[in-house]
């Protein structure tokens, strides 16, 4: 895997940056994005595997023209990549009724067309360079489940899912594999306080095995998507949940 080149989005928090470090130890060559350079430095300087490239980049995901600069530094100084990982976004809290267009617009932005944006850009580079390449985007449950207050959410990890299945179809015949995971909950800075109120303690005494992940739980399932192993794989939507999302009667 060390003369792969990765570029992973969203990778300065939360499950990015747990996948930053891990991509790091599998001896990937990684070029994280994020708004926050700053964190992104701190990782950088963290990842203890001196034998790989590591270059951190600005990226803002709802900025179409950044996404461009982005994917022109990558044609430039790359040439191409062997993996996409679209990771970044948000979530926005509230009933439906007290949303605004503004809500919808940025979330949207953030979670759908951004990643749709990069993804394309990227797989023009890898068809144009022949690179069987592989596009891996982070879903969630709530994808296909609901719970108040994150709609717009779930609409946005929905149309995600589609996205992956519709650009497996059509990619297939250049050889890139696009997959899908679905995490559960897992602890984050964006949730973690939740889950210590008394609606968080709730919300996990009915999952079956009453508790909460963290990040490295998904790690097994990436590893999977980037071994060679997963070849025949595509399309696929991979929940990684703790059987959270299990019906119960």
């Amino acid at each position: 895997m060390s003369n792969k080149t990765i570029l992973l989005t969203g990778a300065s928090s939360g499950i990015g940056r747990e996948f930053s470090q891990f991509l790091g130890d599998l001896g990937f060559n990684l070029i994280l994005a994020s708004r926050n350079i700053g964190e992104l430095k701190e990782i950088k300087s963290s990842i203890t595997n001196k034998n790989i490239s590591v270059h951190i980049i600005k990226l803002d995901v709802t900025d179409s023209k950044n996404i461009n600069e982005v994917i022109n530094y990558i044609d430039i100084n790359y040439g191409s990549i062997d993996i996409l990982i679209n990771n970044a976004g948000i979530t926005i809290e509230n009933f439906i009724l007290d949303m605004n267009l503004n809500d919808f617009d940025r979330i949207f932005s953030t979670n759908v067309r951004g990643p749709w944006l990069l993804a394309n850009g990227i797989a023009k580079l890898m068809i144009s360079k022949k690179i069987e390449g592989k596009i891996i985007n982070i879903s969630s449950i709530l994808a296909e489940n609901v719970i108040p207050k994150q709609s717009l959410y779930s609409m946005t990890k929905s149309a995600l899912l589609q996205m992956t299945k519709s650009m497996a179809l059509e990619w297939a015949r250049y050889g890139i594999n696009v997959n899908a995971i679905s995490p559960g909950f897992v602890l984050t800075n964006m949730n973690k306080e939740f889950f210590n109120t008394e609606n968080g303690i709730k919300m996990f005494s009915r999952w079956p095995k009453k508790r909460v992940g963290n990040p490295d739980m998904l790690l097994s399932t990436l590893n999977y998507l980037l071994d060679d192993r997963s070849k025949y794989v595509t399309g696929s939507i991979l929940t990684v949940d703790d059987g959270q999302s299990l019906k119960r009667i």
